[in-house]
C-alpha cells in the first residue's frame, strides 16, 4: 500500500517497480462461527484505477475440508 499514500506514485509507480503484477489482492484474516462451521471471507482485487470487484464468501468445514457455500459481490468499480 506504500504506492498510495500520500507520496507513493500510485499505480504508474507499482507498475513500474512490479512490471509483472496485474494488481492487487486483498484477503481478509477469517471470521469462524464454531456453532455452525462457517467461515467467512472478504476477498478484493484491484487493477488500474477504476477496476476491481469485492465480495464476501462463505465456506463451511466438514471433515477437515473446506466447501465454498457461496459468495456476495459487495462492489464493483
Amino acid at each position: 500500500m506504500k504506492y498510495f499514500d500520500k507520496n507513493g506514485g500510485e499505480w504508474k509507480k507499482l507498475y513500474q517497480e512490479n512490471p509483472k503484477a496485474y494488481g492487487i489482492t486483498t484477503v481478509s484474516i477469517p471470521a469462524y462461527d464454531e456453532k455452525s462451521n462457517i467461515i467467512l471471507v472478504y476477498v478484493g482485487t484491484q487493477a488500474e484505477s477504476l477496476t476491481g470487484a469485492g465480495w464476501i464468501i462463505a465456506y463451511r468445514i466438514e471433515d477437515k475440508k473446506l466447501t465454498e457455500l457461496g459468495r456476495v459481490m459487495l462492489w464493483i468499480s
